[in-house]
C-alpha cells in the first residue's frame, strides 16, 4: 500500500444501510426520519462527485445488503442473533435493508472504485454465540453475494471494528483487514481530547502472525447524529491530517458511512469540500490517491 517517500490518502466507506445497526435499534430512528430513502439521492450525488474529481474509493459492503430479501441467509447466525435479525427484517421497510439498487449504482460509476467485504450479516465478531464456524460461513456468504455481481474481494472491514478470527479470514482468502485507528498507549479519554487539536494518526500496515495485514485506518468522518456543533472540528481535523500527510509523506485513511450523509446535508457538504481539498493537493503533486 504505502510508499515511505510519498504522501497517500485512502477514502473508504462502510456500505451497510440498516445492516450496520441490525443488532441495536438505531436503524428504527433512521428509518422513521427517512435516512435510507434519502440515501438514494445522496449516494448519486456523492458518486457524481467522485466521478467529477476522478477520485476512487473503497467500499466495504455488507453481503446481505446486496442479496434479494427472500434469499437472505440467516440459518448460520447464532440463535439469539437469528431471532433478532429475523424480527428486524419482518418489521423494517425493504429499502432500509435491501441495497441492491445502491450497489448497482456504485458499480455503474465511471470511476473504478474498489470493493471490500464488510461481512455478510454485520454481526460483530464478539456477539454472543459467535464462533469460528459462524465466521467461516458468514465470509463464504459474503463472497458468494459478491460473485453474483462478478465482483471479487480480498479486503475486509470488521463489523463495528470488532477484530478477531484472523485464521478464518486468511482461509477465506482475505489479505488485508481494516482495523481502528492506532492510538498507541493513549487512553480513550486523552484520545478524544486530542481530536480537538491533533491530526488523526497516519495509516500503517502490519502483517500479523496469521499472515493477514492489519490496515490501521486514521479517522471516521462523522460528527455524530444531530451533533452539528462537532462538524467544524471533524472537518478541521481531517484537513490537519491531510496537511500532515503531505508534509511528512504519510498515508491518511479517512472512512465514513454513506447513510450519515443522508442524515445531514451539512456533513455531506463538508465531506465534498474535503475531497476537493485533496484534489488540489493531488493536482499539485503533493499526494497520491489509493484504495485500500
Amino acid at each position: 500500500m504505502t510508499d515511505n517517500k510519498q504522501a497517500n490518502i485512502i477514502i473508504s466507506f462502510d456500505f451497510e444501510i440498516g445492516w450496520g445497526d441490525v443488532t441495536n435499534t438505531r436503524w428504527v430512528a433512521r428509518e422513521k426520519s427517512g435516512v435510507y430513502k434519502r440515501l438514494r439521492s445522496v449516494l448519486k450525488e456523492l458518486l457524481n462527485e467522485f466521478d467529477t474529481l476522478e477520485f476512487p474509493a473503497s467500499w466495504a459492503t455488507v453481503g446481505a445488503m446486496i442479496t434479494p430479501p427472500d434469499q437472505v441467509e440467516l440459518e448460520h447466525l447464532p440463535q439469539d442473533a437469528k431471532k433478532l435479525v429475523h424480527s428486524v427484517l419482518q418489521s423494517a421497510h425493504q429499502d432500509s435493508f435491501d441495497g441492491r439498487d445502491l450497489f448497482e449504482m456504485l458499480l455503474s460509476s465511471k470511476t473504478k472504485h474498489s470493493i471490500a467485504s464488510h461481512s455478510y450479516s454485520h454481526i460483530p465478531f464478539n456477539y454472543s454465540g459467535v464462533d469460528g464456524l459462524f465466521v467461516t460461513k458468514d465470509l463464504e456468504l459474503s463472497l458468494g453475494a459478491f460473485s453474483k455481481y462478478s465482483v471479487t474481494a480480498d479486503r475486509f472491514v470488521f463489523p463495528e471494528n470488532r477484530e478477531g478470527y484472523y485464521p478464518e479470514l486468511k482461509k477465506a482468502g482475505f489479505k488485508v483487514a481494516r482495523v481502528g485507528a492506532d492510538h498507541g498507549k493513549m487512553s480513550r479519554q486523552m484520545y478524544l481530547l486530542s481530536t480537538l487539536v491533533s491530526p488523526p494518526p497516519p495509516c500503517k500496515e502490519e502483517v500479523n502472525q496469521y499472515g493477514v495485514t492489519q490496515h490501521y485506518g486514521s479517522m471516521l468522518f462523522n460528527m455524530g447524529a444531530g451533533k452539528y456543533h462537532r462538524l467544524p472540528f471533524v472537518y478541521a481535523r481531517a484537513l490537519r491530517g491531510l496537511k500532515k500527510a503531505c508534509r511528512e509523506k504519510e498515508t491518511l485513511h479517512i472512512w465514513a458511512h454513506p447513510f450519515n450523509f443522508a442524515e445531514s446535508t451539512l456533513q455531506l457538504t463538508a465531506f465534498k469540500s474535503f475531497l476537493r481539498q485533496v484534489i488540489k493537493r493531488r493536482d499539485a503533486g503533493d499526494i497520491n490517491i489509493l484504495t485500500m
